[in-house]
């Protein structure tokens, strides 16, 4: 086995683990959520695959970046929302039931629409592109819903020992991506670098910021809702946009792209979530 392959292995038993701490916090109940509430999938569609994509189709019609760059972009664009997402959401303080009910309607959604709306990278590249549905399908639920499953079942019957594990599993998982992403980094640098002054890495961030902006206003009333939505329309799944970036081309310029994407998208994220703890921060001092 490559060193390739051992570091791709790594990386999807990570987000395994990212995922299993999630359902090891929530309930069975918490994933029907957006079934019994049809306007938060309805709103989280929207913020997710509406104006995340058009933006990114808008803005990559107009911005003079290479047709690679943007096809990378587009990719990152109509992918779904990311495993570590949940994680985000939790931590701005939306309850399990939001978090989940949003997750797994829309990443099971990911299935048909990702297929559906790739067709805008004819746009850009103008060339049909083979979107692999068996391969997302079965990455989606390797990845996310059987890892999901597993937590859920051990919070449901051991409720005490998931508490305590939930932690751990997350430590764990966080302590074997994050040396695979600076390794990452610091092979890509001189790639990574070359796309800063071409507008690529202003694009990406105008693009982040419309998916904060829209869930933050997609949210619903509640303050926690209204951050947990932005991140989750901000953070993208790269390894569906690999998935059919591998399957169309060749250049590593697009590979270079997402992650360059990833990189700006956890960035811009990080400071919205920042600017929103002190408002709330804020906000309930003023209240107290």
């Amino acid at each position: 086995m490559t060193l390739q392959a051992i570091i791709g292995l790594l990386m999807q038993g990570s987000l395994m683990l990212i995922v299993v701490a999630i359902g090891l916090q929530s309930q069975w109940s918490d994933v029907l959520t957006a079934v019994r509430r049809p306007k938060l999938f309805l709103r989280g569609f929207i913020a997710v695959n509406v104006i995340v994509p058009l933006t990114a189709t808008i803005l990559c019609l107009f911005m003079p970046i290479a047709l690679l760059t943007k096809a990378a972009i587009i990719l990152m664009g109509v992918s779904p929302f990311a495993p570590f997402a949940p994680g985000k959401m939790l931590k701005a303080g939306a309850d399990t039931a939001f978090v989940n009910g949003l997750f797994v309607s829309l990443t099971l959604a990911a299935v048909i629409i990702v297929p559906v709306t790739v067709e805008l990278l004819d746009l850009f590249v103008h060339r049909s592109l083979d979107v692999p549905v068996a391969d997302l399908a079965m990455l989606v639920a390797t990845s996310i819903l059987a890892p999901l499953a597993v937590g859920l079942t051990i919070a449901h019957f051991w409720p005490g020992f998931a508490g305590r594990a939930a932690p751990i599993v997350q430590l764990i998982s966080f302590a074997i991506i994050l040396p695979i992403v600076v390794l990452l980094i610091a092979k890509s640098f001189p790639a990574l670098i070359a796309l800063l002054g071409d507008g690529t890495a202003l694009t990406i961030c105008l693009i982040v910021a419309a998916g904060i902006a829209g869930g933050h206003l997609l949210g619903g009333e509640r303050p926690e809702h209204r951050a947990a939505m932005a991140q989750a329309a901000a953070t993208r799944h790269p390894g569906i946009a690999v998935l059919i970036a591998r399957r169309n081309f060749d250049e590593p310029q697009v590979i270079m792209a997402i992650l360059l994407f990833l990189l700006l998208s956890i960035i811009v994220c990080g400071i919205y979530a920042r600017a929103q703890g002190k408002a709330q921060a804020r906000a309930l001092a003023q209240a107290g």
